[in-house]
């Protein structure tokens, strides 16, 4: 059976304050040591929708807004830090009642590690 490690992200589940939070959190730690491609990647997505919501942004009529991530594409070590990452953001958002942004966490937790055990199973690690 073959793992789901693609997905279209659904940012509508963060709320603003939690997008918000989301995104600069996930853009600083994406530059801690020699960087992280997969949260840089991730950061962008998620600024770019902030600045959507904001108005700083607009998109043309009739265009679709999907951000769409291979998780197979980083590196183990990329993988871990960014699992790591969204658990503690999953966990607080879980502790201060936000569901829906504690839901959006734990379903990049799954494809992570649903990439992870891939990786392990293909000898990668």
């Amino acid at each position: 059976m073959i793992e789901q490690t693609e997905i279209t992200l659904n940012l509508d589940q963060l709320e603003n304050g939690e997008l918000g939070l989301v995104w600069g959190l996930t853009s600083s730690v994406s530059k801690d040591g020699d960087g992280n491609p997969l949260l840089a990647q991730l950061a962008a997505a998620f600024g770019e929708e902030y600045a959507l919501r904001t108005g700083k942004l607009s998109l043309l009529p009739n265009t679709e807004h999907d951000f769409e991530f291979n998780f197979e594409q980083y590196s183990v070590n990329d993988l871990k830090n960014a699992f790591f990452h969204f658990a503690a953001l999953s966990a607080a958002f879980e502790k201060n009642d936000k569901r829906s942004s504690a839901k959006f966490c734990s379903t990049i937790l799954v494809l992570i590690s649903n990439t992870l055990d891939s990786h392990n199973e293909a000898g990668h690690v």
